[in-house]
């Protein structure tokens, strides 16, 4: 079954705190001040780039997650592509159903083609954090 609204997956993947914004980008994020306001929750998101109202619907989202083992569930945007930014931890990112699995440190780049299957996983000690780039509300399919 496909699912469209962020808000609602993300909490199905059992983040603590979830800020998708008003729909407007912020001009300038500082990291660290970002991680400061959230170090109470083990796993967070917070958008920081939406341009949703420039008619290309892109947005890009911070997201931390704590605990080894957690991620996302596998699945596929028919449609869209989507990419991240390995920033802070260790991940795997399993793309595709050949078992293809990249390691992402920090400065790290993934990219996925639409219609691949993705699952991504924390497998450091540490928090990770990524910058998810991608389409808002765009078709969400879990296998």
């Amino acid at each position: 079954m496909a699912e469209y609204d962020v808000n609602e997956i993300l909490t199905k993947e059992g983040f603590e705190h979830i800020d998708l914004g008003s729909g407007e980008s912020q001009e300038f994020t500082e990291l660290n001040n970002l991680m400061k306001e959230n170090s109470k929750y083990k796993s967070w998101a917070k958008r920081v780039i939406d341009t949703s109202n420039s008619g290309y619907f892109q947005i890009a989202t911070y997201v931390c997650q704590s605990d080894k083992g957690t991620g996302c569930r596998k699945h596929y945007h028919p449609d869209t592509d989507e990419w991240w930014v390995v920033i802070k931890g260790q991940m795997e990112f399993e793309i595709g159903d050949n078992g293809k699995k990249y390691i992402g440190n920090p400065g790290d780049i993934i990219f996925c083609n639409k219609g691949i299957t993705h699952k991504i996983s924390v497998i450091s000690d540490e928090p990770c954090i990524r910058l998810s780039i991608a389409v808002d509300n765009q078709e969400t399919i879990h296998v």
